[in-house]
């Protein structure tokens, strides 16, 4: 999230009025420290005109495994 914001020029403090939140927030919210709300989210995916996924943190994703367990 903290790339999107600076692409759209916010500082943090800018964004959390957008989204009316506390600066701690979006801090808590970049350093992947804290859950959001589903109203957060959508009050962040406006302010910073993108998809909700784009919020979310990059994981990777575990290989399957070939044969179930039995």
């Amino acid at each position: 999230m903290r790339l999107l914001r600076q692409k759209k020029g916010y500082t943090q403090e800018q964004l959390s009025e957008l989204v009316d939140v506390h600066p701690r927030m979006i801090q808590k919210i970049e350093f992947g420290e804290t859950n959001i709300l589903a109203t957060t989210a959508m009050r962040l995916q406006a302010a910073l005109e993108c998809d909700w996924i784009d919020l979310m943190p990059k994981v990777e994703v575990p290989k399957l495994r070939k044969k179930p367990l039995r």
